[in-house]
């Protein structure tokens, strides 16, 4: 086994020890949670301001997830990851949404094309997709900077 592989073989397991720990194990739960209640938050809120008050389905959609998206950044940085939002952070997290977006679309459109129910094709790609966003999310997007506390905080 060549040097590379040894290092990227302990890279691998490092990462995976941090998943498994007590904290890691608490961020998952809340993540979850978390995104759960995006879902929820954002199909409830589409077909409210459709149906009940007649906004265009674009803008609604529009709205609804620009809402959504703040909210989640807030809740996720303080009670998720328990970390201060910076201006560093923030344009990381509008990164990490638009590469979110491209990449679920791009393998939500593969998924689509193999499974015949399009209600599959969802679940099986939140599936796909879940964890390697809860792993940017915790390894590079909200991992603690340099002054953040590492105390838990209340949203």
């Amino acid at each position: 086994m060549s040097m590379s592989h040894l290092v990227a073989n302990r890279f691998a397991l490092g990462q995976m020890r941090l998943l498994l720990n007590a904290n890691s194990r608490k961020q998952i739960t809340r993540y979850v949670l978390t995104s759960l209640g995006g879902y929820i938050f954002s199909v409830a809120g589409i077909n409210l301001t459709t149906q009940q008050f007649g906004v265009n389905k674009i803008l609604s959609y529009a709205s609804t997830y620009a809402l959504l998206y703040t909210i989640d950044y807030v809740i996720t940085c303080r009670w998720v990851f328990a970390v201060d939002s910076s201006s560093s952070r923030i344009r990381k997290y509008l990164v990490f949404l638009g590469l979110s977006w491209l990449v679920g679309t791009l393998t939500f459109a593969l998924i689509a094309s193999i499974l015949p129910r399009v209600s599959m094709a969802v679940l099986v790609n939140l599936g796909v997709l879940f964890p390697i966003r809860f792993a940017v999310s915790k390894f590079w997007l909200y991992k603690p900077l340099r002054g953040d506390e590492p105390t838990e905080r209340k949203i």
